[in-house]
């Protein structure tokens, strides 16, 4: 978490059409941030009714808040707080191979270093499940 520049999630947010990459790895934080955030609106099965990226511009209008709730992430896992489909969703982005780390960080620091947590976060989940 330490990698994000809050201030180019102010600059990615004033994008109209980010590269797909980038909407993707949102994408997974929504789902993940799912019941635990909200500003995410969810059905009545607790699945975002918005994956994408107007949703993610809504999560970065406050890069700090976002921030926060991504560091507190850990914290529901281990209360087992954090319902499974929030992590189900995302795997058929995650076993895409061009979703790496590598590959986001030519097209954004601060996603490349989302794209972290959202791989490492999901082992973790996957360790404690």
């Amino acid at each position: 978490m330490n990698g994000l520049d809050l201030n180019e999630f102010r600059t990615l947010k004033a994008l109209a059409s980010p590269p797909g990459m980038i909407v993707q790895v949102f994408t997974c934080v929504i789902n993940i941030l799912a019941t635990f955030d909200d500003s995410i609106e969810v059905d009545k099965n607790g699945k975002p009714k918005d994956v994408g990226w107007k949703q993610a511009k809504i999560l970065m209008g406050n890069p700090q808040h976002l921030l926060e709730k991504l560091n507190n992430v850990k914290g529901y896992i281990d209360e087992i707080k954090v319902p499974l489909r929030n992590f189900r969703s995302n795997e058929p982005i995650l076993s895409n191979p061009e979703f790496t780390v590598a590959n986001i960080l030519t097209k954004s620091k601060s996603v490349g270093g989302l794209c972290d947590w959202v791989i490492n976060i999901t082992k973790y989940f996957e360790v404690v499940l």
